[in-house]
């Protein structure tokens, strides 16, 4: 005896798993945006951490900056397509600045080598000049040259 065998459960199971895979593929996300990374290192090749790097879009102005890891590493994500400057400084450290064109999709990868000398220096400079106070005008003080200073007579 010969058994009816039949395979329409096995078409059926088939054909909707098939049906399912295509409703519910994934849908990528579009990508509209593009980044900057690389690492900053000192004049002996050293990571280099605590770096503020900023990139600065030419057209709009606008600035994202961050600071460099324990690894001399950095990452500036998500930034909108353009021609940016990119800067690097630190106390007492300095790099050339840098244009880079960040396109979708790309991640630009940029390094720095900072040299001694160079980036964010803090002065103060102070002057002062003696006062005198004017005979018979406490509230008055003139500051600067009392040659032309001329009394009432």
């Amino acid at each position: 005896m010969r058994k009816d065998w039949r395979p329409y459960p096995i078409v059926v199971v088939v054909l909707t798993a098939l049906s399912l895979s295509l409703v519910t593929s994934p849908v990528q996300a579009q990508i509209t945006t593009g980044g900057v990374a690389g690492k900053v290192l000192d004049e002996k090749g050293s990571p280099l951490p605590g770096v503020l790097v900023t990139l600065r879009d030419t057209d709009t102005g606008l600035e994202r900056a961050v600071t460099s890891d324990r690894d001399g590493g950095y990452s500036v994500l998500a930034v909108p397509p353009a021609v940016y400057v990119v800067q690097a400084t630190m106390m007492n450290y300095g790099a050339p600045l840098r244009t880079i064109v960040v396109n979708i999709g790309q991640t630009v990868p940029l390094n720095f080598a900072m040299e001694p000398g160079g980036g964010i220096r803090e002065s103060v400079k102070v002057t002062a000049e003696p006062t005198l106070n004017v005979p018979g005008h406490p509230e008055i003080f003139v500051v600067g040259d009392t040659a032309s200073l001329q009394q009432d007579g």
